[in-house]
Formats: C-alpha cells, sequence, structure tokens
C-alpha cells in the first residue's frame, strides 16, 4: 500500500499497498522485426524512489524510468510478460516519465511528469483505471487511467487507487467493497472517480480496505473499512463518509499498510492506528489502536507501512521498523518479535525506503540498493528463486503417507498411516508439539506421540487421540483448552488430558476442545466466553464440561466461539455464539444475543452426514451430497449466492456430489465425487487458489489431481490426496504450506541488476 504528500511539502513517501486476448492489453507497439530504440545507460541514472507490492518491488530512476521485478504472473512488472524476475534488469515499457510510483496487490501504478497516471497488473476488479476492468482482466504494459490529468500525489492499496488532483480534490478508482472511494455504493469503479466533499488535500493513503488523506492545516480524514478501528477515531464504524481522526492537525506525510495508518509530524515524530495485532501500530502487539497513538521515536524523515510491518527512515540515515517479524521482515536478521521499533541490520547513510506486503527495500545515494523480508516471487532481487507467483499446488514436503489431514488458524496437521502425526506452519506457541517454539515450513513430529486415531489443529493448539482413548494436547493454553489442569500458558509437546480414556475423536476450536466418547457423549473444556463448550458463559476454563442432552454424537466440529455435532439420526446440534445465527436454528434478532449452553437443532435438517464450523458460519453435508450452509455470510462463505447471513440452513448453489466437506475461518471447501475440490467465500491470501477476491458461489479451487479430503484453515486450504500427499493452498507467512523452502531474508541483501 502507498501513500504520498504533495511534491510542496518535499516529500515523496512509499508505502504498501503480446496480441490483444484473453484480457491482456498488446506488448510493444513496435513494428514486427524492427529494432527496438536504444535505451540510454542507467548507470549514471541513480534511484530516486522504492516501492514494493505483494511479492514485486518497482525501483524509479531519477530519469523517470522504472524497473520491477519479483511476482509477475498478471503482468505486475509492467515488462510485457507475465513471468517472476528475481533481479531488477527488465524496465517498465512505455515510461520514461514517471515521478511517483504506487504498488498494490498485483497491479502497480506510476504518476507522470504530465499530470496523467499509467498502470499495469491485474484489473480484474479495475485496478488499472482504463475503463476495461473485469473478471480475469490484466495488463502487461502500462495504460493510461481515464479522466486523470492533473494528479499531484498517489496512492496504492490492495487493489484500489487514488489520486490528489491539481485543485486539492481526490478522486479513485479499483475495489470500492467498503466504500474505500469514499463512493456509497459497493460496485468497483472502472475509471477515475471523484470522492465528493473533500477539498484542500495535501496527501493520501490507501490500505486494504481504508483510505486516508491529509489537509491542510486540519486533521486527516478516513473512510471506508473500519473494523479495526482504521478510521483512527475512537470507535470501529466504517463508510464511505469521512471521518475525522482527532490529533493528526500539522502532518506532513501519511502512510496506510493493510489494517493501520500511520502520520508524520513536521517535528519528526510519528504517531499511528488501527490494526495493531503484531504491534505495527504502536510497536508492542495487541489490541486494535482505535485512536493515534505516539511511538517513541523521533528524527523521523519518511514513514512507510506494509501487510503488517511499518518502517521508518531517520534523519541520521538508518532505518527503524516494527510489527509483524515473521519472514524476516523487520530486517533485524533474526525473525523474533520485537517490542519497539528495532534498527534495521548493517543500514546507513540510506536516502529513501519502501514496504511491501511482507518485505521492504532502501536505497542509498547513486544505485545501491537493499531489501529483506519475504523473496516470494524473488521480490529481493538478489537473484535467488522465491516461490513462484504461478504455483497454484505446492506439495507438502516429505510427506506420503497421510490418511487424516487437520487446518488450523496458521498451522496444519497430519495423522499417518503408521499411526504418528506431523505438523508444520506457525509455532510461537508450540503448537506444533516438537518442543520448539520455531516456525516450521516442513512436518516435524510431535513428540512421543504414536498409535493416533484422530487429530485436531485448532486456533494456536492441537489435539490428538489415541488407539487406547487417551486424549493429548499441546500449544497454547491461554484458555485452558489443553485441558491438563496445568497453569502454564503454553505446553510445546503432547501432554495427556486426565479423566478421559474413552474418546474416539477432537475438534479443536479457537480456543476451546471437545471429544466425542465411546458412548456418544461429548465433553468439552477451554474458553468459554460464549458457552462453547456447554458451559455457563464465562465458567471455569479447565473444567470438563458434559454437554447437557448430547449422548448420540456421531461426529464433531468446533468454531470460533461455537460447536456442533452430527446425531445418530442425521439431525445437527449446536451451542455457543449464536450473534450471527451461526447455530442455524432460526433464532429471531432478540435471541441471538442469548449464549447456548444446551444443543440446539438447526432448524429442516435430519439427514446430515458431516458438519463443519467456521469464524461465524456452519454446514452441513447431506447424505445426498447436497450442502447446507447458515450463519455469517458477508464473504460468501454460505455459497447461496449473496451475501445476506442466515440464522437458518440455506442451499449451496450446484452441489449434488460432496463427498468430504471442511469449513475455514470465513471460507468453505468441500470434495466432489470425482475427487474435484471446489471452494467458496473468502479467498485474501489465495487460499482457494483462485483470481477473484472472493466467491458467492462454489468454484474449482486451484489444486492439482484428485483428492479425497480437504482441510480448510484460517488463511490457508490442504487437501489430501489417495496417494497419502497433501498438497496447500493460500498464506505461507509461517511456512503452513510445508513445502520445505526457506524463503525469506532476515538481514538487509544487495539487489542485483540495478
Amino acid at each position: 500500500m502507498r501513500v504520498v504528500a504533495v511534491p510542496s511539502l518535499s516529500l515523496l513517501l512509499a508505502a504498501t499497498a503480446c496480441n490483444v486476448t484473453s484480457g491482456t492489453t498488446a506488448g510493444p507497439s513496435t513494428a514486427p522485426g524492427a529494432r527496438a530504440p536504444a535505451l540510454p545507460s542507467l548507470a549514471n541514472d541513480p534511484i530516486a524512489q522504492v516501492d514494493g507490492g505483494d511479492g514485486f518491488t518497482c525501483a524509479r530512476r531519477r530519469s523517470g524510468r522504472v524497473q520491477c521485478w519479483g511476482a509477475g504472473s498478471m503482468g505486475q512488472l509492467g515488462d510485457g510478460t507475465s513471468a517472476d524476475r528475481n533481479t531488477a534488469g527488465a524496465l517498465v515499457e512505455r515510461l520514461d516519465d514517471a515521478t511517483d510510483l504506487a504498488l498494490g496487490r498485483a497491479h502497480a501504478c506510476a504518476l507522470k511528469a504530465t499530470g496523467q497516471v499509467a498502470c499495469w497488473g491485474t484489473n480484474d476488479r479495475g485496478q488499472l483505471g482504463d475503463g476495461r476492468g473485469g473478471k480475469g482482466k490484466r495488463s502487461t504494459l502500462p495504460v493510461t487511467v481515464k479522466g486523470v490529468s492533473d494528479a499531484v500525489a498517489i496512492a496504492s492499496g490492495e487493489d484500489h487507487t487514488c489520486v490528489v488532483r491539481r485543485v486539492g480534490t481526490l478522486a479513485c478508482w479499483g475495489e470500492n467493497r467498503w466504500r474505500q472511494q469514499g463512493i456509497d455504493a459497493r460496485a468497483n469503479t472502472l475509471t477515475a472517480t471523484d470522492v465528493p466533499g473533500l477539498a484542500q488535500l495535501v496527501g493520501v493513503a490507501a490500505g486494504s480496505g481504508h483510505t486516508c488523506a491529509l489537509r491542510k492545516g486540519a486533521a486527516a480524514v478516513c473512510f471506508g473499512q473500519g473494523d479495526q478501528g482504521q478510521m483512527g477515531d475512537g470507535g470501529r464504524q466504517g463508510g464511505a463518509r469521512p471521518r475525522l481522526v482527532r490529533g493528526t492537525e500539522g502532518a506532513t506525510a501519511i502512510a496506510a499498510g493493510k489494517h493501520h495508518t500511520c502520520i508524520r509530524s513536521a517535528a519528526g515524530r510519528v504517531a499511528c492506528w488501527g490494526a495493531n495485532a503484531a504491534g505495527q501500530s504502536t510497536g508492542a502487539a495487541g489490541a486494535a489502536a482505535l485512536k493515534p497513538t505516539a511511538l517513541a521515536l523521533s528524527g523521523v524523515a519518511e514513514i512507510h507501512a506494509g501487510e503488517a510491518t511499518t518502517c521508518a527512515r531517520l534523519d541520521n540515515g538508518t532505518v527503524r521498523c516494527w510489527g509483524a517479524s515473521a519472514q524476516g521482515r523487520l530486517g533485524t536478521g533474526s525473525t523474533a518479535a520485537v517490542r519497539e521499533p528495532a534498527l534495521v541490520q548493517g543500514l546507513a547513510g540510506v536516502q529513501g525506503i519502501g514496504v511491501g506486503k511482507a518485505h521492504a527495500c532502501a536505497f542509498k545515494p547513486g544505485r545501491e540498493l537493499y531489501c529483506w523480508g519475504s523473496n516470494d516471487g524473488g521480490a529481493l532481487g538478489n537473484g535467488a528463486a522465491g516461490k513462484s507467483s504461478a504455483d497454484v499446488g505446492p506439495r507438502v514436503s516429505a510427506l506420503d503417507d497421510a490418511v487424516a489431514v487437520s487446518a488450523g488458524s496458521e498451522f496444519t496437521c497430519a495423522r499417518r498411516r503408521d499411526g504418528s502425526a506431523s505438523c508444520w506452519g506457525r509455532n510461537d506457541r508450540g503448537q506444533l508439539g516438537n518442543g520448539r517454539t520455531e516456525d516450521a515450513d516442513a512436518p516435524v513430529s510431535p513428540t512421543g506421540l504414536a498409535d493416533v486415531v484422530s487429530i485436531a489443529a485448532g486456533g494456536s493448539h492441537a489435539c490428538a487421540v489415541t488407539k487406547n482413548g487417551r486424549v493429548s494436547c499441546w500449544g497454547s493454553n491461554a484458555s485452558g483448552q489443553l485441558g491438563t489442569g496445568g497453569k502454564k500458558k503454553r505446553v510445546t509437546r503432547p501432554t495427556v488430558v486426565p479423566q478421559i480414556s474413552d474418546a474416539v475423536e477432537v475438534a479443536a476450536g479457537l480456543e476451546h476442545t471437545c471429544v466425542r466418547r465411546r458412548g456418544g457423549q461429548v465433553t468439552c473444556w477451554g474458553d468459554s466466553e460464549f458457552s462453547q463448550t456447554g458451559a455457563a458463559a464465562g465458567g471455569a476454563p479447565d473444567r470438563k464440561v458434559a454437554v447437557n442432552g448430547l449422548r448420540d454424537a456421531s461426529s464433531l466440529s468446533l468454531g470460533e466461539h461455537h460447536s456442533c455435532a452430527v446425531r445418530a439420526s442425521g439431525a445437527v446440534a449446536c451451542w455457543g455464539s449464536n450473534q450471527i445465527g451461526q447455530l442455524g436454528n432460526g433464532a429471531g434478532v432478540k435471541q441471538l444475543s442469548i449464549q447456548i449452553t444446551t444443543p440446539v437443532a438447526v432448524a429442516k435438517l435430519t439427514d446430515a452426514a458431516e458438519v463443519g464450523t467456521g469464524g461465524g458460519h456452519s454446514c452441513a453435508r447431506r447424505r445426498t451430497g447436497q450442502l447446507a450452509c447458515w450463519g455469517r455470510n458477508d464473504r460468501g462463505q454460505l455459497g447461496s449466492g449473496t451475501e445476506t447471513n442466515w440464522t437458518t440452513r440455506v442451499p449451496v448453489k450446484g452441489i449434488t456430489d460432496a463427498v468430504s466437506l471442511s469449513v475455514g475461518h470465513d471460507h468453505t471447501c468441500i470434495v466432489r465425487r470425482g475427487g474435484a475440490i471446489v471452494c467458496w467465500g473468502d479467498n485474501t491470501k489465495g487460499r482457494m487458489g483462485t483470481e477473484a477476491a472472493l466467491s458467492r458461489v462454489p468454484v474449482r479451487a486451484g489444486f492439482r489431481g484428485t483428492f479425497r479430503a480437504v482441510a480448510a484453515g484460517g488463511s490457508h486450504t490442504c487437501g489430501l490426496r489417495d496417494n497419502g500427499q497433501v498438497q496447500c493452498l493460500g498464506d505461507d507467512t509461517y511456512g503452513q504450506r510445508g513445502e520445505g523452502l526457506t524463503n525469506f531474508l532476515a538481514a538487509p541483501v544487495l539487489v542485483r541488476g540495478i
């Protein structure tokens, strides 16, 4: 995501965000067989700016020429190809007068000396502003944004871009799902559209679903998505109406990450607001910062923000970063978390910086450019091959005998044919069970675990049932979800749960656990804030609770704050939170706030074979192969073709042959009779392996081959093949795709080809 103040402030800040066929734009106009005109040498053309997107990087030279490298599958390198590049060799075609850059998720834009804007890359949501956007559209070469000839500043979010016009007004194009363009409609805009009611603007910043603008002599304003405090007004309410961010008066620059925003004051101080789960707003991980919060940092010359990371260049030429430390994003030489802005290793005399989704770069006077963090697509430009941006079905390393797979929030576990288990991905709470807390991008074995018959991965803990009916759990124990009776907040090795010796199945939720016992009874423990264990809301977390009235359970599934079971009759019983209708009992508006301790029946469902639960929705596979879902539907996760929440079941469109079901946080997947995996709902981070940001109806997922089972996690999905191999899609921040590749550098490395 990207921000810039107008030139009068003398600041230039970066932050993240062929023939005419198949939705791509034509290549260079040079006649066939003709030699392209020779370009002046770059040797005497110093770097003037660097910016990062999602797995790709662009650098602007003083002459106005631009080089891009990294992921190129959507044409975001602007060189007429769709290839990844791991060095900075090729120039963006048809562009020699750029004065500013703004990079998004998979598109890039350049402000030109004429005041026009040129964009390239994906255009599925109108990101290029040329009026030709739509499903599958993209351009591998720059195209001109319609309706802009007077831009003086530019910023790109993940999938939208905004410019400040010479007269101080704002125009935007691209995605508008969250009203991030200040227009009270959800439709994408394909050309530049003026934002009403804004004037005297001097800067703009764009995040994933929100936009903020600096006003001359006044407080900043923000609009769009607000659920994580992005508006900075003390609340979580978003919308098209601009909201004042008090305390930002006199700011000289503004930068937006995915869900947070920072300003720089004239005195060189920094204040941030919004998402703060990784400490990206305050420097220390915690609750969202609903209002601007000052950091203990002075002498700041530039401020930039990435997905969950913030970096600042100081007046003394050093760089400090804070927020998410995974994949070496802070440049400290380590992936260890920090509690305050940390010094980037080995950098001095820095002239400018830029931050992408999960990587960052800094340049010195001349042509010396360094990058660190994730190398997806080759974004670091050091010549090392990153994970291909076109790879949609990588195989989990050294795993060819899996018989069951369970996906947690940011990690995955598998039960193997010999009764052992393997886990991979995030491990900060010991959720991989191997006695350590380092993340693993290839399967590791939970210590001392054998004869496993059932395994479940939850928010940041996991549990397994062994052949003797005993249950062992490991990982986070913040809410007593391990059931071990100890006071430790995390346990890094499997530990036996007392009082249980007849378990046949285990299920794990965000912070609670349930087991199905041999007679069909269900016992739960852990977080009971919403009665999801069957205990009264707020009950003792470590206490084992026999779920009332449930003695014939045949299978279980646990969501974030609710639980469900299939009964022997085929009915489905659910309990816990019902705030979004996730219990499916048709509760009225006044009843939705009541926590349910005794299971209630999902209305009009008597033939379920399997049930799945997610963040706020649930689904059932019926004996006929049809599917029904209920609850939250803001990302299309019910598969009904709408985004309307339902308190009773609705049929999933077009599915009559499902044989396996799994429900993730806000997406849902099934295996069809022929072995194909189809999914619907949220596709953030590519968890479904498709191009669209979401799908309201089932679509074929980007797996290769045929499958017998599927596991949907927080932002990744894994498929189990008949041969015991596992493929995973989606987020790989912590190695949850299990490919066994070290794909990041935690300290700055020199970019080649500059």
